[in-house]
Protein backbone atom coordinates (compact mmCIF):
# COMPACT_ATOMS: atom_id res chain seq x y z
CA UNK A 1 0.00 0.00 0.00
CA UNK A 2 1.28 3.26 -0.95
CA UNK A 3 1.20 5.99 1.80
CA UNK A 4 -1.10 7.94 -0.68
CA UNK A 5 -3.54 5.29 0.03
CA UNK A 6 -3.21 5.66 4.01
CA UNK A 7 -6.28 7.44 5.59
CA UNK A 8 -6.02 11.21 6.07
CA UNK A 9 -7.10 12.48 9.46
CA UNK A 10 -9.42 15.74 9.54
CA UNK A 11 -6.02 17.70 9.37
CA UNK A 12 -4.89 16.48 6.33
CA UNK A 13 -2.08 14.50 7.92
CA UNK A 14 -1.80 10.43 7.71
CA UNK A 15 -3.71 9.05 10.44
CA UNK A 16 -0.29 7.23 11.36
CA UNK A 17 -2.32 5.35 14.65
CA UNK A 18 -4.74 3.62 12.51
CA UNK A 19 -2.13 2.87 9.74
CA UNK A 20 -0.01 1.18 12.26
CA UNK A 21 -2.59 -0.16 14.94
CA UNK A 22 -5.75 -0.81 12.99
CA UNK A 23 -6.41 -4.83 13.74
CA UNK A 24 -7.61 -5.82 10.34
CA UNK A 25 -4.77 -4.32 8.11
CA UNK A 26 -2.22 -2.26 10.74
CA UNK A 27 1.46 -2.90 10.65
CA UNK A 28 1.93 -3.97 14.21
CA UNK A 29 -1.06 -6.72 14.41
CA UNK A 30 0.43 -8.48 11.08
CA UNK A 31 3.82 -7.83 12.24
CA UNK A 32 2.28 -9.78 15.34
CA UNK A 33 0.47 -12.44 12.92
CA UNK A 34 4.29 -13.60 12.02
CA UNK A 35 4.60 -17.02 12.50
CA UNK A 36 8.21 -18.09 11.27
CA UNK A 37 11.45 -15.89 11.08
CA UNK A 38 11.15 -15.84 7.24
CA UNK A 39 7.64 -14.43 7.87
CA UNK A 40 8.53 -11.43 10.24
CA UNK A 41 11.40 -10.84 7.72
CA UNK A 42 9.26 -10.63 4.95
CA UNK A 43 6.89 -8.27 6.81
CA UNK A 44 9.37 -5.57 8.87
CA UNK A 45 11.30 -5.46 4.94
CA UNK A 46 7.38 -4.39 3.50
CA UNK A 47 6.64 -2.06 6.35
CA UNK A 48 10.52 -0.49 5.57
CA UNK A 49 9.86 0.19 1.78
CA UNK A 50 6.60 1.35 2.29
CA UNK A 51 7.28 3.83 4.58
CA UNK A 52 10.51 4.58 2.65
CA UNK A 53 9.28 4.89 -1.05
CA UNK A 54 10.05 8.82 -1.34
CA UNK A 55 13.07 9.89 -3.27
CA UNK A 56 15.20 10.81 -0.75
CA UNK A 57 14.40 8.12 1.62
CA UNK A 58 17.39 5.87 0.18
CA UNK A 59 19.58 6.15 3.07
CA UNK A 60 17.12 5.63 6.08
CA UNK A 61 15.40 2.65 3.91
CA UNK A 62 19.28 1.44 4.05
CA UNK A 63 19.62 1.82 7.58
CA UNK A 64 16.56 0.23 8.33
CA UNK A 65 17.01 -2.96 6.31
CA UNK A 66 20.17 -3.26 8.00
CA UNK A 67 18.56 -3.34 11.20
CA UNK A 68 16.33 -5.90 10.19
CA UNK A 69 18.93 -8.02 8.91
CA UNK A 70 20.67 -8.15 12.38
CA UNK A 71 17.33 -8.48 13.61
CA UNK A 72 16.33 -11.63 11.57
CA UNK A 73 18.99 -12.70 9.38
CA UNK A 74 18.30 -14.01 6.07
CA UNK A 75 18.37 -17.63 6.81
CA UNK A 76 17.05 -17.42 10.42
CA UNK A 77 15.45 -20.35 11.22
CA UNK A 78 15.43 -21.25 14.75
CA UNK A 79 11.93 -20.89 15.62
CA UNK A 80 12.92 -20.82 19.43
CA UNK A 81 14.12 -17.18 18.87
CA UNK A 82 11.19 -16.08 16.78
CA UNK A 83 9.60 -14.09 20.11
CA UNK A 84 12.99 -12.41 20.73
CA UNK A 85 13.21 -11.59 16.83
CA UNK A 86 9.55 -10.42 17.11
CA UNK A 87 9.95 -8.08 20.44
CA UNK A 88 12.61 -6.22 18.71
CA UNK A 89 10.98 -6.01 15.51
CA UNK A 90 7.70 -4.36 17.07
CA UNK A 91 9.78 -2.45 19.09
CA UNK A 92 11.42 -0.70 16.10
CA UNK A 93 8.46 -0.62 13.73
CA UNK A 94 6.61 1.04 16.79
CA UNK A 95 9.64 3.96 16.68
CA UNK A 96 8.77 4.54 13.66
CA UNK A 97 5.20 4.60 14.19
CA UNK A 98 5.85 7.44 17.03
CA UNK A 99 8.47 9.06 14.54
CA UNK A 100 5.57 9.51 11.87
CA UNK A 101 2.95 10.75 14.74
CA UNK A 102 5.36 13.29 15.88
CA UNK A 103 6.54 14.70 12.67
CA UNK A 104 2.97 15.24 11.79
CA UNK A 105 2.20 17.16 15.12
CA UNK A 106 4.54 19.09 14.31
CA UNK A 107 3.57 19.59 10.66
CA UNK A 108 0.12 20.46 11.56
CA UNK A 109 1.86 22.84 14.75
CA UNK A 110 4.18 24.72 12.37
CA UNK A 111 1.20 25.15 9.52
CA UNK A 112 -1.05 26.56 12.47
CA UNK A 113 1.98 29.14 13.20
CA UNK A 114 1.88 30.26 10.01
CA UNK A 115 -1.59 31.03 9.68
CA UNK A 116 -1.74 28.27 6.79
CA UNK A 117 -4.27 25.78 6.49
CA UNK A 118 -3.36 23.67 4.19
CA UNK A 119 -5.09 20.32 2.47
CA UNK A 120 -3.34 17.29 1.41
CA UNK A 121 -3.93 17.84 -1.86
CA UNK A 122 -2.52 21.23 -1.63
CA UNK A 123 0.95 19.96 0.00
CA UNK A 124 1.10 17.48 -3.32
CA UNK A 125 0.77 20.28 -5.54
CA UNK A 126 2.90 23.02 -4.16
CA UNK A 127 6.06 22.27 -5.83
CA UNK A 128 8.21 21.40 -3.20
CA UNK A 129 11.45 19.63 -3.88
CA UNK A 130 11.60 16.05 -2.53
CA UNK A 131 9.35 17.01 0.62
CA UNK A 132 11.70 20.23 1.25
CA UNK A 133 10.32 23.64 1.16
CA UNK A 134 12.75 25.65 1.48
CA UNK A 135 14.18 23.78 -1.46
CA UNK A 136 11.20 24.80 -3.82
CA UNK A 137 10.88 28.20 -2.23
CA UNK A 138 14.29 29.48 -3.25
CA UNK A 139 15.80 27.33 -6.18
CA UNK A 140 17.30 30.52 -7.53
CA UNK A 141 18.79 31.79 -4.44
CA UNK A 142 20.77 28.56 -3.40
CA UNK A 143 21.82 28.25 -7.27
CA UNK A 144 23.23 31.73 -6.60
CA UNK A 145 25.34 30.10 -3.76
CA UNK A 146 26.80 28.04 -5.67
CA UNK A 147 27.41 30.15 -7.79
CA UNK A 148 29.47 32.30 -6.01
CA UNK A 149 31.04 29.53 -4.23
CA UNK A 150 32.42 27.97 -7.64
CA UNK A 151 33.47 31.91 -8.76
CA UNK A 152 35.31 32.54 -5.74
CA UNK A 153 36.77 28.58 -5.71
CA UNK A 154 37.86 29.58 -9.28
CA UNK A 155 39.50 33.19 -8.55
CA UNK A 156 41.53 31.28 -5.57
CA UNK A 157 42.72 28.95 -7.60
CA UNK A 158 43.91 31.38 -10.54
CA UNK A 159 45.44 33.91 -7.89
CA UNK A 160 47.65 31.59 -5.89
CA UNK A 161 47.43 28.34 -7.33
CA UNK A 162 47.49 28.49 -11.19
Amino acid sequence: MATEQFPLMSDGTVDWNFVFEDPAAGFVPDIQKSETPDALRRKAIHVAQTLHARSGDELRLKKLLSWIENIVPENADEIADLPKMKNSILKLVRDLKNERVSRADRYVEQQAAAGQAETIGDRRDSGKANGNPVAAQFPVKKSVYVLVAVAAALLLYLAYGG
